[in-house]
């Protein structure tokens, strides 16, 4: 048997812990917190749908070009040219390409690789989400593959297919689409038709650029090349 025997005193109450809680400082940061780290949440998804609109716009566009290219090869006949001759079936595609929000996908009924206006329109295409087309650039054969002073950005670009090739003919106005490089245009009926230049030399161009642009400042560059290869990095 143990020599002592713990004893309890009965008359002392139990201690209570009266500091658990949060003072009014401590939820007020803890608020802080929460807001700063939902701001910062939806700032990123803002972001990341706004890339993702802008690259899947890149890629309409490129499926408009490739929408034309699918009717040139396949002899899509045009309905403005009728469908009840030859004629109809033997027209080139092409889509039309200005700085802003909008393109045109055409038939090119008389092959002169240029939209002529809403008698060869087909359907226009509206680039939607604030996205544009800001910039447009190409590029002449034996220029350097940037867009600078020798590959000026232009307004207007056409990129048309005609059959049996699955080539593109990138056609900022006048191009060797329609005439042989090197040749001269001035004041004729081509250059107001072509152009607002007053001179126009043909140059055969062998790349354009789109560059689309978000309103948060975010841009993707379209590749279109001759070679019919369309490329968005």
């Amino acid at each position: 048997m143990s020599l002592f025997r713990k004893t309890k005193n009965k008359n002392i109450a139990p201690t209570r812990n009266f500091t658990a809680g949060f003072t009014l400082i401590e939820l007020l940061m803890c608020l802080v917190i929460i807001m700063i780290i939902t701001f910062i949440t939806r700032s990123s998804k803002t972001q990341f749908e706004r890339s993702i609109f802008l690259s899947n716009q890149a890629y309409d566009i490129a499926l408009a070009i490739r929408e034309a290219q699918a009717y040139a090869i396949n002899v899509r006949c045009s309905s403005s040219a009728g469908c009840t001759t030859a004629s109809g079936f033997d027209v080139g595609y092409g889509v039309r390409f200005t700085t802003g929000t909008s393109f045109t996908l055409f038939a090119d009924l008389d092959n002169d690789h240029f939209y002529d206006g809403v008698s060869e329109r087909i359907r226009d295409y509206t680039i939607k989400s604030g996205n544009t087309i800001s910039s447009i650039c190409v590029v002449s054969t034996g220029s350097p593959g940037v867009c600078d002073l020798a590959n000026p950005v232009v307004s207007m670009l056409d990129v048309t297919f005609r059959r049996p090739d699955s080539e593109a003919c990138v056609n900022p106005g006048v191009s060797y689409c329609s005439v042989q490089p090197g040749t001269l245009f001035c004041n004729t009926a081509n250059v107001t038709k072509k152009s607002t230049l007053d001179c126009v030399t043909a140059s055969q161009k062998t790349e354009a650029r789109l560059t689309l642009r978000a309103t948060n400042g975010n841009t993707r560059v379209l590749y279109i090349y001759s070679s019919g290869l369309i490329s968005i990095p």
